[in-house]
């Protein structure tokens, strides 16, 4: 029983350690895109576009590799 329980906190550490990486990955990306935006707003469109473009275009290429996984 008390290896099952370390195992199980492992994971509960993994998920928030994940979780917090995440949010911290996307504010980081989000205020960058916004001081860009303050200092020129040409230069801030441009990388905004081109985040929104990386982020179609891996999640087409995640939709496109993940049937040849399974």
């Amino acid at each position: 029983m008390g290896r099952l329980a370390g195992c199980v906190a492992n994971l509960a550490l993994f998920c928030a350690t994940l979780v917090s990486r995440i949010l911290g990955s996307l504010l980081l990306i989000v205020g960058v895109l916004v001081a860009l935006a303050v200092v020129d707003w040409r230069i801030g469109l441009a990388l905004t576009a081109y985040c929104c473009l990386a982020l179609v275009l891996l999640t087409r290429f995640r939709e496109f590799a993940t049937p040849h996984w399974e």
